[in-house]
């Protein structure tokens, strides 16, 4: 058996620990005060007690003596029981040989093991040779289980085993991952094998091994496996090994266009607005200098865009850096653009494979606008001498005076629609609708554009103009499911101080950004002298646009994979004049971008992370595999006609389709992946106090793998019970040293110095 002894205690509470120390002094006084001399008197009666006393004076004051000391324990240990003592030991000898023990190992193989130590060996290589001796100083009849923590975590050899070679083998063959640590649920299969194993009966002892540099992502701190480590230490010991030390990382931490589906201009040519940012771990975190390379190409691989670089210099304790690039594709074949970013780094970046990432970015070469109106409207003010109508104002604004067809290429398809034949056959392949004239739809009619914008349609619905009914906006907020209300239902509202302007918003709306520069001029010559007055949630994604009084004047919903949008004027002179300022066109073609991205489009463009298993959409359903750049394939699965990854994704990258390169997939490192900050070995321990029986791990020593705090042992309930056995103690010696003749519990008596009453 190993002999465990104790090395140290320390105190949860210190101050309640010297608390008790100093009230021993209370009895000690009393005890003094009581022994102090008194002037003598002679007195018959007292004479006679002091020859009585004088034959027992010794017994008399070593009972004092007892009585004393015991109290003067019970305030001491008492104080050092409330402030919640630990024993921390070591242990010596080793363990018995014995058939029926169960080790289970956890292998961090994260991405961040890949860090390079100072003497020139990987952290993962580090773990697995402390892993492997561990092993080889088992003994022969212990049962084995591996597990591996990187995401998705999972066993490696999950049916414990004797065969301790096939363990070793599989930990030396492991090949590099890519994905972050994944510890909590590493945690919850190994308890899973505990609770299957060691209550089946099938071994009488167990212990977890975890070997990990527990780097920030392997935990979230504000979610730790409290559960899963307080139920893994009522059946096993944990051994940990210690968290690493931090060095220095800088990597990519996102790749976005700021659209993932991008409408070609007019000439043909596509641009491509991108953000990248970066972050940095490390300790010193001192000046450098890192460069910055985003570049576009083709599915095939080859470029279609100039390369952008861009020089970044970190300053002293800067942690974390964005910087924008625009990236111009002129050759109007491309649909597809993968975009991937680089960054250039000192020999001092610890891991290698964050450096770069991928998205991808889909190109529309044209859209389909309908206009629902009134036809013979549009041809009679068209003929009133070159008066705009509504339907007008959104052509100019859609399709400009200047050439629309370059290159045999139209960018925007106007298509007029009567409200009397709206229908699916007619909107088929639209990818926006614009509803002039609302109030002429019916309950048929409504439900036919809910259905277009639910298959990712845009519905922009405008206020009519003239005098008409307003009833028609109950059941457009019914048929899309939004929250819009009229506040006056029927009454078209009027400012009696003069037109509205509009409220200057800090920033616009998402959908908006690219006019983020320009917004508050864009805004200030906007006046509005008529309007429906609409209540819609007070959220600046849902209203776009708002009136100097606060009402909404343009507000966005989705529906489905589409999208409502609702204008609160009308498109002419007499209500607004919106139409004319330099916010209309690019509004318009502002909301025409979010709108061209359909919802298979907008799936394409998906992003995934290393480990991810996905099921993907149905586009990838005549797909038998993907194909990684460097020729690696992961087989698809058939599943109820969805496909999924046989298995996770491994390598970062990009992916296509076996039939060809059309369809593609990127796949990206978790940024939590990299993170070098250590988390803080009293943070660690904090954690593993839920198994009560935790130990730290010597990775040298396999035959001796517990150091100096390998015991624990929690003392404020044992030395509560040791209280109240010397309360017990002093009750009882209290009543022997009294000398009373008569006790209900105790049937004997002591002989008395004092007479007996008569």
């Amino acid at each position: 058996m190993p002999i465990i002894l104790g090395q140290s205690v320390t105190f949860a509470a210190t101050a309640l620990a010297w608390a008790g120390c100093g009230a021993v002094g209370v009895p000690i006084a009393i005890h003094l005060f009581a022994q102090l001399r008194c002037r003598r008197m002679p007195w018959a009666a007292m004479q006679f007690l002091a020859e009585s006393y004088h034959p027992r004076r010794r017994w008399i004051q070593l009972e004092q003596l007892l009585l004393l000391i015991n109290r003067c324990l019970i305030l001491v240990i008492l104080g050092l029981a409330l402030s919640s003592p630990i024993l921390h030991g070591f242990t010596i000898g080793s363990e018995p040989n014995a058939g029926d023990r169960l080790v289970c190992i956890i292998l961090d193989d994260s991405l961040s093991t890949q860090a390079v130590g100072l003497d020139g060996e990987t952290r993962f290589g580090a773990l697995v040779n402390a892993a492997d001796r561990l092993v080889a100083s088992l003994n022969r009849q212990d049962h084995v289980g591996l597990w591996l923590s990187s995401y998705p975590a999972g066993p490696l050899v999950a049916v414990p085993t004797r065969e301790h070679k096939i363990i070793r083998d599989h930990m030396k063959a492991l090949p590099h991952r890519f994905g972050r640590s994944d510890m909590a649920q590493a945690l919850s299969m190994v308890l899973d094998s505990l609770q299957t194993s060691v209550r089946g009966g099938l071994y009488t002892r167990a212990e977890v091994y975890m070997f990990s540099d527990w780097n920030i992502g392997t935990f979230d701190p504000g979610h730790p496996p409290n559960s899963e480590l307080a139920q893994i230490g009522k059946y096993a010991q944990v051994f940990v090994s210690r968290p690493a030390v931090a060095c220095e990382n800088v990597q990519i931490q996102e790749l976005k266009p700021q659209r993932p589906v991008i409408l070609a201009h007019p000439d043909g040519s596509v641009t491509i607005p991108v953000e990248v940012k970066m972050r940095r771990f490390t300790a010193d975190a001192e000046d450098t200098v890192s460069v910055v390379r985003v570049v576009g190409r083709n599915v095939a691989g080859q470029l279609v865009t100039r390369p952008v670089e861009q020089r970044v210099t970190w300053q002293s304790g800067q942690l974390a850096s964005a910087v924008s690039a625009v990236l111009e594709v002129t050759d109007q074949e491309v649909l597809s653009v993968v975009v991937s970013a680089s960054v250039g780094l000192p020999d001092t970046d610890a891991i290698k494979p964050d450096n770069q990432r991928w998205a991808l970015a889909k190109i529309r070469r044209s859209v389909t606008v309908g206009i629902v109106d009134v036809v013979s409207a549009l041809d009679k003010r068209h003929d009133e001498g070159g008066i705009f109508s509504p339907a007008d104002w959104l052509r100019v604004a859609l399709v400009p005076h200047i050439p629309a067809n370059i290159g045999g290429l139209e960018r925007v398809r106007v298509v007029d629609v009567s409200p009397m034949e709206l229908s699916s056959q007619a909107l088929e392949g639209m990818g926006v609708v614009m509803v002039l004239r609302p109030d002429l739809l019916g309950a048929t009619g409504w439900q036919t554009l809910a259905q277009a914008a639910g298959s990712g349609a845009m519905v922009w619905v405008f206020v009519p103009p003239g005098e008409v009914s307003s009833a028609w906006v109950d059941t457009m907020a019914t048929e899309f499911g939004v929250d819009w209300q009229l506040v006056m239902q029927g009454d078209v509202n009027e400012s009696a101080s003069g037109p509205w302007s509009m409220k200057p918003d800090i920033r616009p709306p998402r959908a908006l950004a690219m006019l983020a520069a320009d917004w508050p001029a864009l805004l200030g010559p906007v006046r509005v002298l008529r309007r429906y007055n609409i209540m819609a949630p007070n959220s600046g994604e849902e209203v776009w646009l708002r009136t100097s009084d606060g009402r909404p004047l343009l507000t966005h919903a989705g529906v489905g994979s589409g999208q409502v949008m609702f204008l609160a004027t009308a498109l002419e002179l007499g209500w607004t004049n919106l139409v004319v300022k330099p916010l209309f066109v690019p509004l318009v073609h502002e909301s025409l971008h979010a709108a061209v991205g359909s919802d298979v489009d907008v799936l394409s463009t998906q992003a995934f992370v290393c480990g991810d298993q996905p099921v993907l959409h149905a586009m990838w359903n005549n797909q038998s595999s993907l194909v990684h750049q460097t020729g690696r394939r992961i087989p698809l699965n058939r599943h109820e006609q969805r496909v999924r990854l046989a298995s996770p994704f491994n390598l970062p990258g990009v992916y296509y389709g076996q039939s060809g390169k059309a369809m593609v997939a990127t796949v990206n490192i978790d940024p939590d992946a990299s993170n070098m900050n250590a988390i803080k070995p009293d943070q660690l321990g904090s954690w593993f106090d839920e198994t009560r029986q935790w130990h730290w791990l010597n990775p040298e020593q396999p035959d001796h793998m517990r150091s100096t705090r390998n015991s624990r042992q929690f003392l404020g309930r044992p030395l509560l019970w040791f209280v109240l056995i010397l309360m017990v103690f002093e009750t009882v010696l209290a009543r022997l040293c009294s000398h009373a003749e008569r006790r209900s519990w105790f049937s004997g008596s002591l002989p008395s110095v004092l007479p007996r009453q008569p």
